[in-house]
């Protein structure tokens, strides 16, 4: 019996550390199971973290340039702002240059001021602008150009003197005279007195005028207060409606008076577009 007891402890002893170390083995296995889980699970997590943050990385990375490439548009935009008004001075500099040229008598009266150097000038600032300024200044005659123009007071002064002449050859015709009509011309021009006023009708434009019926002596009252007015070009249409001897003598005088009022036409219109221009640059 106890031989048989023994043999059976002994038995149940090797089946209980069978039975333990299939236990410890299967445990083992269930713990390598979930040690393998966890530790995809983990890399899973890891991933899905990496992930969403290189997305959140890659998002603020991309409004970072997105705020970069408009810093930098604005920049840009700015720069051209910023060099479009420097043009734009530097044009309109220009022009006030050639109507201040034009305007003050710099090279005297027997020697108008070249206009060359203004004008290249106005073409250096042009820029853009190159097609319309050089159209402007084509319109500037040569003569005016290289020579000059003579001032506003300059012609003034000047029409004093021819003013003279004509009124004592008004009744001499474009072909000439006498000696005796040339006499005739003069008492006259000593005895008539020149009006002083012009018809407030024909001045307002209210009045229908006949040129035709104007004297010599008519015309140059008219010339003489539009340029007291300083209304050129009104002065200049009056002295185109000189006759005979009288039309000869202004002849010059006519002629310097539309090269200065073309030219300074030619700035006005210059300086209006450099105005423009600066405007539009600002804004």
């Amino acid at each position: 019996i106890n031989d048989l007891k023994e043999e059976l402890e002994h038995e149940l002893r090797q089946q209980l550390r069978r039975q333990a170390a299939a236990h410890n083995d299967h445990l083992q296995e269930v713990l390598l199971a979930q040690q393998k889980e966890m530790s995809r699970k983990h890399e899973l997590n890891v991933k899905d973290k990496l992930l969403q943050e290189k997305t959140r990385q890659l998002s603020e990375l991309a409004d970072a340039i997105t705020k970069l490439k408009s810093i930098e548009v604005t920049v840009k935009a700015r720069e051209q702002l910023d060099t479009a008004a420097r043009n734009a001075q530097k044009l309109w500099l220009a022009c006030q240059a050639l109507k201040q040229s034009i305007k003050s008598d710099q090279g005297g009266h027997d020697q108008p001021k070249p206009l060359s150097s203004e004008i290249m000038a106005i073409m250096e600032a042009a820029e853009e602008d190159k097609p319309y300024v050089s159209a402007v200044l084509a319109g500037i005659p040569q003569e005016a150009v290289q020579r000059g123009v003579f001032t506003e007071e300059s012609l003034k002064e000047r029409f004093h003197k021819v003013s003279k002449v004509c009124r004592r050859v008004a009744l001499v015709d474009e072909n000439g005279g006498s000696l005796y009509q040339y006499l005739v011309s003069f008492l006259q021009s000593v005895l008539v007195i020149e009006s002083a006023k012009i018809p407030v009708g024909e001045l307002t434009g209210k009045t229908e005028v006949d040129p035709s019926q104007w004297h010599t002596f008519d015309i140059l009252t008219r010339i003489r207060h539009c340029l007291e007015k300083e209304d050129l070009e009104q002065a200049l249409r009056y002295a185109n409606q000189l006759k005979g001897e009288p039309r000869n003598l202004a002849r010059d005088w006519i002629k310097e008076l539309r090269l200065l009022l073309e030219t300074r036409q030619a700035a006005d219109a210059l300086i209006v577009h450099a105005a423009a221009v600066s405007v539009q640059a600002y804004h």
